[in-house]
């Protein structure tokens, strides 16, 4: 259990239901469209911050742990993630931050500080380790800024998006009426590696169009994970302090 929670800690960085408020795409007639012209429409809606904070109910489940969490998330755009997760009785059990360089965890369960590169989070997931695809895969925003389109397909009334990196493929659904994600994989080339993120309950703010419940489905060799997650109490542009204290008798690790 001691190593499930560490990865969880890992896992809500990169995370993480209400009735779906995402607009049908049944009725909607999808029209071929070009991979540029489609890449211009979803960078028009790309969400715009310098800080972000949220609230995130989750359930996370692997072979060894089943545990709903709370995390509480803050962001400053390309510079700081920050994570306080807690139990069930409001208890603190962990604390995470990521930096460009590094990512720190309080594990208070165990009484433990642990510190890695940032590129220790490529050891769990088909994906590039920057802080800002960490933020964008938090925030369920902007994630194909950077990503060169090779190909859109029409795929049961929304678009299928193809992205060929050098080790990940990564496949994006898209509404064809408002440009929101409806579901992104990745899977590695050459590990054992995919990560299924599913996207719904759309809800506006501060005018832009974000996802309040999400689902991740992980497999990294053999293991299994599952989250689901209810986002709340989304803000954004509005200052926030980071506070990551290490108690002295808490042992270093990592």
């Amino acid at each position: 259990m001691k190593n499930s929670f560490k990865l969880l800690l890992l896992l809500i960085v990169l995370i993480s239901s209400c009735r779906s408020a995402k607009e049908s795409t049944e009725a909607i007639k999808v029209r071929k469209i070009s991979p540029k012209t489609l890449s211009g429409k979803i960078e028009k809606k790309e969400l715009h911050y310098e800080w972000y904070s949220s609230k995130i109910k989750l359930d996370y489940s692997d072979s060894k742990l089943s545990q709903a969490f709370t995390a509480n998330v803050r962001m400053k755009k390309d510079s700081i993630i920050w994570l306080s997760l807690t139990g069930f009785l409001g208890l603190e059990g962990g604390r995470v931050l990521i930096t460009q360089d590094s990512v720190k965890i309080i594990d208070r369960l165990n009484k433990e500080f642990l510190e890695y590169p940032i590129t220790y989070l490529s050891r769990y997931f088909p994906m590039q380790t920057s802080i800002t695809e960490m933020q964008n895969i938090l925030s369920g925003t902007n994630l194909l800024r950077g990503r060169e389109i090779a190909k859109v397909d029409v795929d049961s009334y929304q678009y299928q998006v193809l992205v060929f990196e050098k080790l990940i493929d990564i496949d994006f659904w898209i509404h064809p009426k408002n440009y929101t994600y409806n579901e992104m994989r990745l899977k590695h080339k050459f590990e054992n590696q995919q990560l299924i993120y599913k996207f719904g309950n759309y809800k506006t703010v501060n005018k832009h169009l974000l996802s309040h419940s999400r689902k991740i489905e992980i497999e990294n060799g053999n293991q299994q994970i599952f989250i689901d997650m209810e986002i709340s109490k989304i803000e954004l542009d509005k200052k926030l302090s980071f506070p990551f204290e290490v108690p002295a008798r808490y042992k270093k690790t990592g």
